[in-house]
């Protein structure tokens, strides 16, 4: 896994640290580890620059920090989801639904 450190507008939040893991696709040709490390870390970052992702977590840790609800999960997702239900979705995944 490579690290990456999520640096939000909100300069009262310190910044996240993610473990970010990637797999390269079937046939992809094969480079060298430093080389596909930069290639790799390069694409997840212009990936979660793209989609906002960054900015998105931040906003949710920050949220869930003020609010420290009992079910830290379950608010996380309603605050990614913009207020879809996903807690089913949790249970289910974790074999609990």
């Amino acid at each position: 896994p490579q690290e990456v450190t999520v640096k939000t507008s909100d300069l009262a939040a310190p910044p996240l640290r993610l473990q970010v893991a990637a797999r390269s696709k079937a046939g992809e040709e094969q480079k060298e580890p430093r080389e596909l490390g930069k290639t790799t870390k390069s694409r997840a970052k212009e990936y979660l620059l793209k989609h906002g992702i960054e900015e998105k977590l931040a906003q949710a840790v920050k949220a869930l920090l003020k609010e420290q609800p009992e079910d830290p999960m379950d608010f996380v997702c309603r605050f990614l989801s913009d207020g879809r239900l996903c807690k089913e979705a949790l249970e289910a995944a974790e074999g609990r639904g």
